[in-house]
């Protein structure tokens, strides 16, 4: 029987003194006997952590108390066994390390598009308004060599923090194109 909750959540929100934020959400993590891993950046949080269902939900109301996460929802799965082996709260300096200071993921996200309207242009090949439409698998290679969408562009990328050179290297070709890209668990395409 599947009695372990795991959770994962992201925001993205400024965060100022990281040190507190670290040992405030590890106290409480480690109280309640919980594994898994937060990261905190200046740009907001990424976690992933599992444990008994109540401690685990008790863990992510002490969180959503706190005002920059008030409402933070997590995806849930259950599971017979902790996934993790350790616990760790870590403090970095961008989550999903892109090295673009000028990006600041809290001022907006890039837009989306619903299943339904990109299986339609997929099948007519362009977008509404009739730019041709093309596919950006963002994952590094190894999540790539288990797998991709047909057709879908993949830069071989060894580490995230290369997507931004690579970008600027296919610029022209992506040019008067509706590039919709995807990846692992959307904080990336975000």
């Amino acid at each position: 029987m599947d009695s372990i909750l795991n959770i994962a959540a992201y925001r993205f929100v400024p965060l100022r003194n990281l040190a507190a934020w670290q040992a405030d959400l590890l106290q409480a993590a480690q109280r309640l006997g919980l594994k898994g891993t937060v990261l905190l950046a200046e740009e907001g949080i990424n976690l992933f952590l599992a444990g008994a269902q109540s401690d685990v939900r008790q863990w992510l109301q002490h969180l959503q108390s706190h005002e920059p996460f008030a409402g933070l929802r997590a995806k849930e799965s259950w599971s017979d066994r902790v996934p993790f082996q350790r616990l760790r709260v870590k403090t970095k300096r961008e989550i999903i390390r892109m090295n673009q200071p000028a990006v600041v993921p809290a001022a907006g996200r890039a837009p989306a598009v619903d299943a339904r309207t990109l299986a339609r242009w997929l099948n007519q090949g362009c977008d509404d308004l009739g730019r041709p439409v093309v596919t950006l698998d963002t994952r590094n290679r190894f999540e790539v060599d288990e797998g991709s969408f047909a057709g879908a562009l993949d830069w071989n990328l060894s580490k995230f923090s290369e997507f931004p050179q690579a970008l600027a290297l296919h610029a022209d070709s992506l040019r008067d194109k509706t590039v919709v890209s995807f990846c692992t668990g959307g904080i990336r395409c975000e």
